[in-house]
């Protein structure tokens, strides 16, 4: 009977010790994602004002604006600054990894279709100062969609990819912006839908710095959106990029699957005519 209860209660203390070390270790893991979350979720690539002018070159980008003394908030294809193009300009928000400058491809194919390409620069990335945040890429990004606005006449179109697809959306809830359509490729509802489907074992709603709440801030916008979903995406849980869409107010909304297509290999496999149809304001193309 003794050593029966010996037993028990060894394995009581076996038990609590190891319940402890797992809620600790649980703990842990928690704080260390939640101080360290923005150094998962911004991935800059950094220069200085030297590396900047060599790397401009060296994609064929030249800053924007161009006046001497400005601080630079975006990059255009060189040469392709002024002039009129055919049909109105693109302002790219990119995702959440490298520079503007790995971008210009954006630049070469819409160009080819008769779009003058400005591609932001966030706060913190490439040879701009500043710390990457919600609060900081949002007030730039609308500043920087102002300033283009402003400048540049005609038909005025927001794209964001992945992070920069929330960006987008909250520049677009700015009633100074005028966007005339929003495309959104590979986004999410909001960033709390993705990061619950990355670590189910957290709390992540109540963790977030950063929200990007994409269907919140579409709401107060009144124009066209198009929304890309590539149908292979292992970063954005397709319900998260349909659950925006469905939540999209006006009918002049559009869905356009990529077959095939997964989070970063998507542009390669957009076709001209796939572009066309984003870029361009048409009726809306129903439910997904």
């Amino acid at each position: 009977m003794q050593a029966r209860t010996f037993a028990w209660g060894w394995l009581s203390r076996a038990v609590c010790r190891l319940a402890r070390a797992v809620a600790v270790a649980f703990v842990a893991a928690g704080v260390l994602l939640t101080l360290g979350q923005r150094r998962l979720l911004y991935c800059p690539e950094r220069f200085d004002a030297s590396g900047a002018a060599r790397r401009f070159e060296a994609c064929g980008l030249v800053r924007w604006p161009e006046a001497a003394g400005a601080e630079y908030r975006a990059l255009v294809r060189a040469g392709a600054a002024g002039g009129a193009p055919v049909c109105g300009t693109v302002l790219l928000f990119h995702g959440n990894a490298g520079s503007a400058c790995d971008r210009a491809a954006y630049g070469e194919r819409l160009g080819r279709l008769g779009w003058r390409v400005v591609l932001a620069e966030y706060p913190g990335y490439g040879a701009r100062p500043g710390r990457p945040g919600e609060a900081a890429l949002v007030a730039d990004g609308r500043a920087t969609a102002r300033e283009v606005r402003a400048r540049y006449p005609g038909r005025f179109v927001l794209v964001g990819e992945s992070l920069g697809a929330g960006v987008a959306a909250a520049v677009a809830a700015d009633p100074a912006v005028r966007a005339d359509a929003v495309v959104l490729v590979t986004p999410w509802d909001c960033l709390a839908t993705v990061a619950a489907q990355h670590y189910p074992w957290l709390p992540v709603r109540y963790l977030l710095f950063d929200r990007y709440d994409s269907t919140a801030n579409l709401k107060s916008y009144d124009g066209p959106v198009t929304v890309l979903l590539a149908e292979e995406d292992e970063i954005i849980p397709e319900a998260s990029t349909l659950a925006l869409y469905r939540s999209l107010p006006r009918p002049d909304k559009r869905l356009i699957r990529m077959a095939g297509a997964t989070h970063n290999d998507w542009f390669w496999l957009l076709s001209e005519a796939r572009w066309r149809e984003a870029l361009e304001r048409g009726e809306g193309g129903g439910p997904p």
